[in-house]
């Protein structure tokens, strides 16, 4: 045997030795990566699970809303979204809906709300909390339009719409139900890509399904007792 390996080490000098560790070397880093990318894709699988779970399917309105009942500036934002609801169903590309988004966003701040909306009507669709107990609370405005909160602290984070539960609003939430009609206010966040920040995965839903982020003033959702 050691006359074998003597023959080796005079034939291929210490190339053999080098490209064996070599080899051995490669084996460990690609397992090593297989192993990263498996680890990866079972972090993903969960996160996606877990969006899944926590995400809540928006109802339908229950009523018919009477636009003579509600302020100028909510007419005039439900007009203009309507609008662009109805021409991306046309769009026949990304490129078409992102700039069918970005035509609405332009739109969206001539309104000149300034962040701020007082006394909008609407319709309960979410009343709940979040996994650390702070409000969740989502209103449609018109079919394929609302307001809410997100309904999670890490994407919360930075905007804070989620309800203190020391806050009034939160002791009215308890008591709110799907389809209540109810008055509400709260800050809306200006964003140049969509008008208002909303809270869509695709621009086809920003379009067709927006869910605009609002903090909810303490005034909202006084009128239900």
């Amino acid at each position: 045997m050691s006359n074998n390996i003597g023959l080796l080490d005079h034939v291929f000098g210490k190339s053999l030795y080098k490209s064996t560790f070599f080899c051995f070397a490669l084996m460990q880093d690609l397992w090593a990566r297989r192993k990263l990318i498996a680890f990866t894709s079972v972090v993903l699988v969960a996160l996606i699970a877990m969006d899944l779970y926590t995400r809540r399917p928006t109802p339908a309105l229950t009523q018919s809303f009477d636009s003579s009942a509600m302020p100028e500036s909510e007419v005039a934002f439900i007009n203009i979204v309507k609008d662009y609801q109805r021409r991306s169903d046309k769009a026949q590309s990304e490129i078409q809906l992102a700039e069918l988004l970005g035509k609405r966003a332009a739109e969206l701040r001539g309104l000149n709300l300034d962040g701020e909306i007082v006394n909008w009507t609407g319709e309960v669709q979410d009343a709940s909390a979040s996994r650390d107990g702070r409000g969740v609370l989502s209103i449609g405005i018109a079919p394929g339009i609302s307001f809410g909160t997100w309904n999670n602290a890490q994407s919360d984070n930075g905007r804070n719409t989620l309800i203190p539960v020391t806050s009034g609003l939160y002791a009215r939430l308890d008591r709110l139900k799907i389809g209540d009609r109810v008055i509400f206010s709260g800050t809306i966040f200006p964003s140049g890509q969509v008008g208002f920040q909303e809270k869509s995965m695709t621009l086809r839903g920003s379009l067709a399904s927006p869910e605009f982020l609002i903090r909810f003033s303490d005034q909202t959702a006084r009128n239900v007792r």
